[in-house]
Formats: structure tokens, C-alpha cells, sequence
């Protein structure tokens, strides 16, 4: 990014390829709350994300890797949700949050599930190509993947600096999008929302099936965000949790991923076939 202009990141400094470690400049700056986040804001992640647009044909770019868990086609997600599905349901552990978590899964999140794919498969006739074909090289673009303002400094000056690029690479525009806009982080107002959404609509204006895309993607992350916010409930997620924080083995921070997760597949229900932006 830096050897293509792009200033919103962490300079780095120096690396050992061999050894896997870097040394990234330090960035003086701080965390927005939600009340902070306003149009100046969301231009400057827009102009971000539109920088990454206009250097994915420079030179080096075509040998990034995908994007963490990226998807080309609605039957990538599909896949992609169900062995996320699969995952939570195999856990077996004794406990009264666990037995929550079954519950949930089995009467709320799976009969959810099988509603929205079968309305995302007869939205359209003819079926387009990208619900089972993956969209071509051209259509994708290049996303940081776990991409908002929880994952950016900004500093005295007003500058936003983004971070945290561990699962940048090649991705669908449409899953980019929508992805900003469900993030449980950022709770974007309806207004900034529809803002975000209509400027990357324009960013994106070659692609003239994009809207198409983005209101059969955008129900379908919905349902993987709940799967996310359900993650300290597998052993890998909740061993790094507990790393980083020792709180995350609390009892408690299971039954409040519980309750985000049935908040966001609320969420899900009331706006599947009613695209909110």
C-alpha cells in the first residue's frame, strides 16, 4: 500500500520474511466512539476503500492472496455459513450456555437459514451467474476484510489511520460492503448507512449488477455475523479471547454473545427482503 501512494496505514519500518516479524511506525491517535462518527468519517473510509479500488492492477497486487474467508458467489457464502453452522453445532460441553447456544442454533438461526436462501434463490429469472459461478477477476477488488472504525486511529490532525490488516486480500466489492454496514461495531445510523452505501454504489459504477449482489449478500452476512458473535463458544476463539483478555472465559461474556447474536439475526428477519439502505 505504501509503495502505491496510500498513507492511511502504518508506515512499515523493517521486516524478517524468514522469522514472520515486522516493525510498524507507531501511530499517536485514538478510538472514535459511535458519537463521533459523522460524514467526514465516512468520506475518509470511502476514499480508503476507493484508493484500494485504483491500485489493484499495479504491479504486485495480483499476487496478494484472498481475503480472509472471501467470497466470489452466493454458494461460496453459503458454504462458508454452513460450515460456520456446522462448527457451533458440533460443540459438545455441558452447561447451561452451552445448552443456549443449541437452542438458539437449532430453533432460531437453522429455520432462519433455510428461509433466506430460499428467498435469495428465487429473487431472480434467469438465475445470474453469480449465484453458483464465482464473479470474474475484474469485478473483484481488493478489501481489508475486517474493515470499520474499530480497526482505525485518529490522530490530532483529524487523520483516520487504518489498521489491522491480518486478513487483507482479493474480495467481492458486494461482501466489502456489506460487511461495513453489519458490523456489530460500528451501529451506523440509517442515515450514514444509506450514505456509505450510495457513495460505494458510485465507486463501483462499472459493476451493474453490484446492488443485485449486495441485497442477496447482505441477509446471507447477516446470518455468518451471528456465527461470528458466537466464535468465544469454540475452543480455538475462546483460547485467543482469554490471551487477550481474561474476561472472555467469563460465563457471562458467553450469554452476551447469545443475546448479540439473536439481536443480529433479528436484525436479519425484519430487513432480508427489505433492503434497509
Amino acid at each position: 500500500l505504501c509503495e502505491n501512494g496510500i498513507t492511511d496505514v502504518p508506515k512499515p519500518e523493517a521486516f524478517d520474511a524468514k522469522n514472520g516479524l515486522a516493525v510498524y511506525q507507531f501511530v499517536r491517535g485514538r478510538r472514535l466512539n459511535a458519537s463521533e462518527i459523522g460524514k467526514t468519517q465516512i468520506d475518509l473510509a470511502i476514499n480508503f476503500l476507493r484508493s484500494l479500488k485504483q491500485i489493484k492492477n499495479s504491479l504486485g497486487s495480483r499476487n496478494l492472496s484472498n481475503a480472509s474467508e472471501a467470497v466470489f458467489s452466493v454458494t461460496d457464502l453459503m458454504e462458508n455459513i454452513r460450515y460456520r453452522l456446522s462448527r457451533l453445532s458440533g460443540i459438545c460441553y455441558f452447561g447451561e450456555n452451552y445448552e443456549k447456544l443449541s437452542n438458539f442454533l437449532r430453533s432460531e438461526f437453522e429455520p432462519a437459514l433455510k428461509k433466506i436462501e430460499s428467498w435469495s434463490k428465487s429473487l431472480f429469472n434467469p438465475t445470474p451467474t453469480w449465484i453458483d459461478s464465482q464473479i470474474s477477476l475484474e469485478q473483484r477488488t481488493l478489501s481489508p476484510s475486517d474493515f470499520g472504525f474499530h480497526n482505525a486511529l485518529q490522530t490530532d490532525k483529524g487523520r483516520l489511520i487504518f489498521l489491522d490488516f491480518e486478513y487483507f486480500g482479493w474480495d467481492d466489492p458486494a461482501k466489502m460492503i456489506s460487511d461495513f454496514l453489519l458490523h456489530p461495531a460500528l451501529d451506523l445510523t440509517a442515515q450514514l448507512g444509506s450514505y456509505f452505501y450510495s457513495q460505494m454504489l458510485e465507486v463501483f459504477e462499472e459493476q451493474r449488477d453490484l446492488e443485485q449482489r449486495i441485497k442477496v449478500y447482505y441477509p446471507l452476512l447477516g446470518l455468518k455475523w451471528c456465527t461470528i458473535l458466537l466464535n468465544e463458544f469454540t475452543q480455538e476463539h475462546l483460547a485467543r479471547r482469554c490471551f487477550a483478555d481474561n474476561a472472555a472465559s467469563d460465563p457471562a461474556c458467553q450469554a452476551k454473545q447469545i443475546e448479540k447474536a439473536k439481536s443480529m439475526l433479528e436484525k436479519v428477519l425484519s430487513e432480508y427482503d427489505l433492503f434497509p439502505y
